[in-house]
């Protein structure tokens, strides 16, 4: 891993938070007070330790004016201490609650192409893991330049003052630590990228399976599933583990340097006492600052390993914040659907590698205003691969599509997905009550409105049964409801929206014959002046409701006309509508 682009982005991320720079200063004025209130009181230790083996008659006094001066330096170092904790505390949830916004913000604005790309779980590891590794972080890099640096200073020319060579011998042993400890970086970055794909892998496993908890049972696969989880759950406990004892290692290797260094310190030190070249309390305030010389160095190395750590979930924050959003070049951002859509040699592919398949192959046809067309064929045609094209989910492909004459490309997209109005097969609900779900498109909806929509998608016939109505609790992803429920839920979303365009993607294909025929009727008869784009497979549905089908085949679209001439030759449809009746 690139340890230059690690920081670069740790730099960014600073960038992103100088709106937070009187906290900063704040910050850095408490640390530089505690810094020398953590160093100045070890010389009052050594001026009580001299008068004890001073000649005098007056050291109860002297005792009690160090002890009292020593003791108010240290409230006042207690209280700046709790003060740099709260204004720490305080910025790092300020920081972590802007990152946790930006990165969801971007997360709502890039393309759909983005999340074929990344599973649901690294997103999450990003959002929660990856934010507050970096917001712990945020503010070491600051808390050691000037708390432990300053400290270092300070110690140093304080223990220089008492006894230059003691102090000197710090130098080079500190040099050396220093290079040994820049010498891990690139094996910390690499056993901390590996310990972080363990574990966004086992959190995919654990959301999969638990999402697919009604098919492991159904199918009596638990075993075999807590198999393939304790394997992957044991691969995490070796990557961890691997960190760790990489960790481990190399900070007691220092720790056993330091040692060295207060070992030798304290020998030579007792030394120049028995010759009288060093007082006792020299001596005493010696050792003191010399553990306040060690610990500034035991922490740069401490911080430099948490830094790795912390430049790499930098590095996966900024993976989505520099991702691309939806190009939305717009021209028109109120184009209202007066007259048609007309689609023009469309041709797209999901997969943009030059030698791969086209989803869709040239298609030509037009949609007028009020229309009700099928887009019928069979799976993987190319149906719903248009719809989304319709919506602006995707903009990279060949050919146009145009609403009332103007490209789809010059429209904004807010004014596009205003125009329409898309259930989709795989119907998703928030978890909250039936009402929030139904009014997600439209939170003000009147109670007149939300009445209309029950009746017309259906969901009256079992809303009422539910014991607290529109007020029952769905679960997470409808988990109470069917699949049935479900989708009318949807169309009633839908419904309520109002848009100009609706398009049922295969939206009823839950639902029983009979309610499906209801709820597309009521769909017909409310709204007759609504164009509505249906792609199904339940051909005896619309067969008479469509004035235009559009037979799609391998991303071709082979036939179109009304129902009773593409049932009166030998067509793709007439094979597809036959299909149906076979037992």
């Amino acid at each position: 891993m690139d340890n230059k682009f690690t920081m670069k982005s740790f730099f960014k991320i600073l960038k992103l938070c100088k709106e937070f720079w009187k906290k900063y200063i704040l910050i850095s004025i408490c640390l530089v007070i505690t810094s020398f209130l953590s160093t100045y009181p070890i010389k009052y230790i050594e001026k009580i330790i001299n008068t004890c083996t001073s000649v005098g008659n007056n050291k109860m006094d002297l005792f009690i004016k160090f002890g009292v001066i020593y003791l108010i330096l240290q409230i006042l170092n207690v209280l700046f201490r709790a003060i740099f904790e709260y204004l720490s505390a305080d910025l790092e949830s300020s920081i972590g609650h802007k990152i946790r916004v930006m990165l969801f913000s971007r997360l709502e604005k890039v393309p759909f192409k983005f999340y074929e790309k990344n599973n649901t779980s690294d997103l999450i590891m990003r959002l929660v893991q990856d934010s507050n590794i970096t917001v712990d972080g945020i503010l070491q890099p600051i808390t050691f330049i000037i708390n432990n640096i300053l400290t270092f200073i300070l110690g140093f020319i304080y223990m220089f003052s008492i006894d230059k060579t003691l102090t000197l011998i710090m130098i080079p042993m500190g040099l050396i630590i220093s290079l040994l400890t820049l010498k891990t970086g690139t094996k910390l970055c690499t056993l901390s990228e590996n310990e972080r794909q363990a574990t966004s892998v086992l959190w995919n496993k654990f959301i999969e399976c638990i999402n697919g908890i009604k098919e492991i049972k159904t199918n009596c696969q638990e075993k075999r599933i807590l198999d393939i989880i304790t394997k992957q759950s044991n691969n995490t406990k070796t990557n961890i583990m691997n960190l760790k004892k990489y960790t481990i290692k190399t900070s007691n290797i220092n720790s056993a340097f330091f040692m060295t260094i207060i070992a030798i310190i304290m020998i030579l030190g007792g030394y120049k006492v028995t010759i009288g070249k060093l007082s006792i309390g020299g001596l005493s305030a010696i050792m003191m600052y010399n553990g306040l010389l060690v610990d500034p160095m035991i922490n740069f190395f401490d911080l430099y390993q948490r830094m790795q750590r912390v430049f790499v979930s930098c590095d996966k924050i900024f993976s989505i914040l520099e991702c691309k959003e939806e190009e939305n070049n717009y021209k028109y951002s109120n184009v209202e659907f007066e007259n048609k859509i007309e689609v023009k040699n469309l041709s797209f592919k999901y997969d943009l590698s030059s030698d791969s398949k086209y989803n869709l192959n040239n298609v030509s046809l037009k949609i007028k205003k009020g229309d009700k067309i099928a887009l019928v064929g069979y799976s993987g045609s190319g149906k719903s691969t248009l719809c989304k094209l319709l919506m602006k989910f995707y903009d990279k492909f060949e050919g146009m599509i145009t609403i009332d004459n103007i490209d789809l490309k010059e429209m904004d997209i807010n004014n596009i997905r205003s125009l329409f109005g898309i259930v989709f097969q795989d119907t998703f609900l928030f978890s909250g009550t039936l009402k929030e779900n139904l009014i997600f498109g439209k939170p003000n909806a009147s109670d007149k409105e939300i009445k209309r929509a029950l009746e017309i998608s259906g969901v009256d016939l079992f809303s009422k049964s539910l014991p607290d109505g529109l007020e029952t609790l769905v679960g997470e992803n409808g988990f109470n409801l069917s699949g049935g429920e479900k989708q009318r839920i949807s169309i009633c979303r839908t419904i309520l929206r109002n848009p100009d365009i609706i398009i049922l993607d295969e939206s009823t294909s839950a639902l029983d014959a009979i309610t499906t025929s209801t709820v597309t009727k009521n769909l017909i008869n409310f709204f007759k002046d609504k164009t509505i784009i249906f792609t199904a497979h339940k051909l005896t549905n619309i067969s008479n409701i469509c004035n235009k089908i559009y037979v799609f085949d391998k991303g071709f679209l082979v036939e179109q006309g009304q129902h009773k001439e593409l049932i009166g030759k030998d067509s793709l449809y007439k094979h597809l509508y036959n299909a149906q009746f076979i037992k």
